[in-house]
């Protein structure tokens, strides 16, 4: 009886968190870039529940823009980003922009590691395959090279901590990165002019939210009927 009591209330908190990792993946749905979160739960010899994430590696659809600092990674791979306060962050999101400075960065004003510099002459901009990234002087027209983008890798990609926006921290689990250029490596090619959509499978995420849910009203009657059963006992003792 005190056994069912503790596998069921285990099982609540494992089914509200896997509801909860489904509610945050629909709420980034519309995010590019962003890895669906996997839910998992693991049982110890005590039979006590731990509950953790990891991230969906499956490739998201590619976007037309038509922009051509929207860039997709097509493979394994991560933007390495840094804002202003010096925090570091790896993104698949690449929609990138000249910052005020002049340097390339997303929309949250974290700019590209190592960092490219679009001139103010700078007209035109394209992105090889490679992460070569040229441009063409407004005046001039000549074609210059500003630049290159990098790409990193981890020894367990699914092990990086989402921290918001798309974007992942380091932990132990994902291990130390190591870079090289696109295309190098295992790492995954550039594409330009696009961007890589959520990987998020919305009819997934509503079936895990309806067995989430019933899985959490069967917990609730294994505690009332282990309950009942206890205090059944406890009045044939008194």
């Amino acid at each position: 009886m005190f056994g069912a009591l503790v596998s069921g209330i285990s099982g609540i908190y494992s089914s509200v968190f896997r509801h909860r990792t489904s509610s945050a993946n629909i709420a980034n749905v519309n995010t590019s870039g962003y890895q669906a979160l996997e839910a998992r739960s693991s049982v110890s010899e005590s039979g006590s529940i731990s509950n953790s994430v990891t991230l969906s590696r499956a490739q998201g659809a590619f976007i037309p823009t038509n922009h051509p600092l929207d860039i997709a990674i097509e493979g394994g791979g991560y933007f390495k980003v840094i804002n202003s306060d010096g925090n570091i962050a790896f993104t698949r999101a690449g929609n990138l922009r000249p910052d005020p400075d002049g340097y390339l960065a997303d929309p949250d004003g974290f700019r590209l590691s190592p960092p490219v510099e679009v001139d103010s002459s700078t007209g035109s901009v394209t992105v090889d395959a490679d992460g070569a990234v040229w441009g063409k002087n407004s005046e001039t027209g000549q074609i210059l090279r500003l630049g290159n983008i990098h790409l990193f890798k981890f020894p367990n990609p699914s092990g990086l901590e989402p921290i918001g926006g798309g974007k992942y921290a380091i932990t132990e689990a994902s291990g130390a990165p190591t870079w090289d250029k696109p295309g190098a490596s295992g790492l995954g090619a550039l594409r330009s002019r696009g961007l890589e959509a959520s990987n998020v499978n919305i009819i997934n995420e509503m079936i895990d939210q309806t067995l989430a849910s019933r899985s959490v009203e069967a917990n609730v009657k294994t505690i009332q009927t282990a309950d009942e059963m206890l205090g059944t006992v406890l009045d044939i003792v008194e």
